[in-house]
């Protein structure tokens, strides 16, 4: 059986899926981005041993964990370079939670991870060429071409969220102004929903 993680930036999502894609067991919590990397990251950890010690996995063996988080994630090492909704810079989530779970970790930006599973299951692979555009707490973009996930040269190939709408526009999350993601992000809607109550 595989874990998998789903850290967002208002809520975290662990579950617990068979060999054949069915989703065991799965619990959430709210993200309390208020508390660091690290705990946040305990938070995950406590998180993926209550639905691993689950009734429900029978005492079944993880043997891989799936995590999913917006951000700039360096390939094959599951180390965060950069994510601007937690606020983190260069922490290794993938090295602490395999140090805790002896299994291996793959943490990979969960925009990608949510194309590659829609392309992949939703679609059956086809057509190659494929765009996911997720709207959230930020705003991600997804790119798979000629069946293979476009990452680009500093791993945010199809990131969508960050193009420049307006150089002189609002702050954004990542440092920038007059990002895609600081017009029309969830909690742009949010702030505006307020203003007009």
């Amino acid at each position: 059986m595989r874990a998998g993680v789903d850290v967002g930036g208002t809520k975290i999502v662990a579950g617990i899926v068979s060999d054949d894609g069915r989703v065991v067991h799965s619990r959430r919590i709210p993200t309390a981005v208020e508390k660091g990397y690290e705990g946040v990251r305990d938070d995950i950890i406590h998180l993926l041993r209550t639905v691993i010690k689950s009734e429900e996995t029978g005492g079944m063996t993880i043997d891989r964990i799936g995590v999913a988080m917006a951000g700039q994630i360096e390939k094959g090492t599951g180390r965060i370079i950069f994510s601007p909704n937690m606020g983190w810079r260069d922490v290794p989530l993938g090295t602490d939670l395999e140090a805790v779970f002896g299994t291996r970790v793959w943490v990979e930006n969960d925009v990608n991870a949510a194309t590659w599973g829609e392309w992949k299951f939703a679609f059956g692979g086809l057509p190659r060429d494929f765009l996911g555009i997720y709207v959230g707490t930020g705003i991600g973009g997804g790119l798979i071409v000629n069946g293979r996930m476009v990452r680009g040269f500093s791993g945010v190939g199809g990131e969508a969220g960050h193009i420049t709408l307006n150089p002189f526009g609002y702050k954004c999350n990542c440092g920038n102004t007059g990002c895609f993601e600081a017009y029309c992000g969830g909690p742009v809607h949010d702030r505006k929903g307020r203003e007009e109550d």
